[in-house]
């Protein structure tokens, strides 16, 4: 089984719901037992999740410096984020339980494919082996040895 990797991308999040995140994420970290010694200072999180709202306010009613400011207090936040849930997935070694406890969610690598099964048959000809493997949804062919 694979381990658990906290989801660090945030490209995706609508402003509201990125600092929502990030409030949710300063709660449960607040004392938490599992991180105490973060990267990131909690105080540094939320003061920049206060500025991000700040601008998203502004740039809601303003013009293109408003917007370009907000895309740029949305940065800072986004990579404060990505270094703490680089710490949190230091700290948390795939134990879903302890990453989950942060606010950050998770995603499971793929399980590996398994290799298909060979079966081993006698030839037409002396000396001749074929391998057959079962289909595994690309073309199967038997080899003749």
């Amino acid at each position: 089984m694979r381990k658990s990797k906290v989801i660090i991308s945030f490209s995706r999040t609508p402003v509201p719901s990125l600092i929502e995140f990030t409030r949710n994420v300063v709660t449960k970290m607040t004392g938490n037992a599992n991180f105490t010694s973060a990267d990131v200072p909690l105080t540094q999180i939320i003061s920049a999740a206060t500025t991000l709202e700040t601008k998203y306010n502004a740039a809601m009613g303003g013009g293109k410096q408003q917007t370009a400011d907000m895309h740029l207090a949305r940065k800072v936040l986004e990579d404060l984020l990505h270094r703490e849930g680089l710490y949190i997935e230091r700290i948390a070694n795939g134990n879903e339980a302890i990453i989950m406890s942060s606010g950050y969610g998770t995603s499971k690598q793929p399980e590996p494919k398994l290799l298909p099964e060979f079966t081993v048959d006698n030839g037409n000809k002396e000396g001749e082996m074929l391998l057959k493997h079962k289909n595994t949804g690309r073309s199967s062919m038997g080899m003749a040895v």
